[in-house]
C-alpha cells in the first residue's frame, strides 16, 4: 500500500490508528515519519521526478547547443564555398585551408565539451535517482509490509523477508509508485474478495494468508490450546483447507467464477496461488 508523503489533517484522522503512527505534525499538515537508511533520509519523493525532469531539461538544451553551433558552420560552410567559386590563387586556397581547418577544430572541440558535460550531469543525476529511489522503496515497500505484519499481530523478525520477496515496488505512468503483491510467476495477485478478477491483493491479505499456512505459524500469536499460531484454517500435516486457482486462471471471468462458486459450495476459502 502506497503512504502519502503529506497529507491534511482530516486525512490523517481517517487514518487507522496503526497507520496514524507513521505521521508527524508539521504546522497544520502530517508528513511521513521517514527514518535514516544507511546515513540517507527521503525528505521528499517529488525530488526523484524533479532529478529526472532536469535530466530531459539537460538533454534537450545540449542538442539545442549542438544544433546551433552545427548551423553556424553550415552558414560558414556555405560561406567559404561562395568564396571558393571559380579558381581560387594560391594564396587564397592556402586561407581558405586553414579556416575549414579552424572551423573543424572549433566544432569538435565545442562537441567534445558539451558531451562532457552532459555525462558529467548525467551521471550526478543517476546517482542522485538512485539514492531517493532506495529511500523511496524503504519508505513505501518496506513499511508497507511493515505495517502488515504489526496489524497482524505477527513477528516482523519473521516474516519481513518472506513479505518483501513476495511483494515489489512499480512506478506508474504518471510518475507516481504503488506496491503490489506477486506470484511465483512475477504477476500480480489478485484478492480473494475480487469477483471480477481485476482487484489486486493487499498487503494485509496476504499476510493474512500466510497465518493459515503452518509453516509461518511460528511468526503468529498462539490460536488455540495446541499454541501453535495456526488458524482453523490450517489442517493438519501443514497442508492448507480450502480451494485454490493460479493467478493465470484467475484472470479468466468464468473459470474464476466458477471456482469460487465451488468454493462457497463447500464452505471453504478459495486461494489464488
Amino acid at each position: 500500500m502506497a503512504l502519502k508523503a503529506l497529507i491534511t489533517a482530516d486525512e490523517h484522522k481517517a487514518l487507522a490508528t496503526l497507520l496514524q503512527a507513521e505521521y508527524v505534525a508539521d504546522g497544520e499538515m502530517f508528513k511521513v515519519d521517514i527514518v535514516m537508511v544507511n546515513g540517507l533520509l527521503l525528505t521528499d519523493p517529488t525530488k526523484i521526478q524533479t532529478a529526472l525532469q532536469s535530466e530531459r531539461v539537460l538533454s534537450k538544451a545540449a542538442a539545442k547547443a549542438t544544433k546551433e553551433a552545427q548551423d553556424k558552420i553550415t552558414t560558414l560552410e556555405t560561406q567559404l564555398a561562395e568564396l571558393s567559386t571559380g579558381e581560387p590563387s594560391e594564396q587564397q586556397q592556402k586561407k581558405l585551408s586553414a579556416l575549414e581547418k579552424q572551423l573543424a577544430e572549433r566544432y569538435e572541440k565545442q562537441a567534445k565539451a558539451a558531451t562532457a558535460a552532459l555525462e558529467k550531469e548525467r551521471d550526478g543525476l543517476k546517482s542522485k535517482i538512485g539514492t531517493q529511489s532506495k529511500q523511496l522503496s524503504e519508505t513505501l515497500h518496506v513499511g508497507g509490509a511493515r505495517a502488515a505484519i504489526t496489524k497482524a499481530g505477527a513477528k516482523e523478525k519473521l516474516l519481513l523477508q518472506n513479505v518483501l520477496s513476495q511483494t515489489r515496488m512499480v512506478e506508474n505512468d504518471d510518475g507516481t509508485y504503488r506496491t503490489e503483491v506477486i506470484g511465483r510467476d512475477g504477476q500480480e495477485r489478485l484478492s480473494p474478495k475480487s469477483t471480477d478478477g481485476k482487484l489486486l491483493m493487499s498487503f494485509d491479505e496476504l499476510v493474512e494468508e500466510m497465518r493459515a499456512d503452518a509453516e509461518f505459524a511460528p511468526a503468529f500469536p498462539a490460536s488455540g490450546p495446541g499454541g501453535s499460531g495456526s488458524s482453523s484454517s490450517t489442517a493438519r500435516g501443514g497442508q492448507s483447507r480450502g480451494h485454490t486457482i493460479s493467478v493465470v486462471d484467475a484472470r479468466d471471468p468464468g473459470k474464476y467464477q466458477a471456482a469460487r462458486a465451488e468454493a462457497n459450495k463447500a464452505g471453504a476459502p478459495l486461494q489464488i496461488v
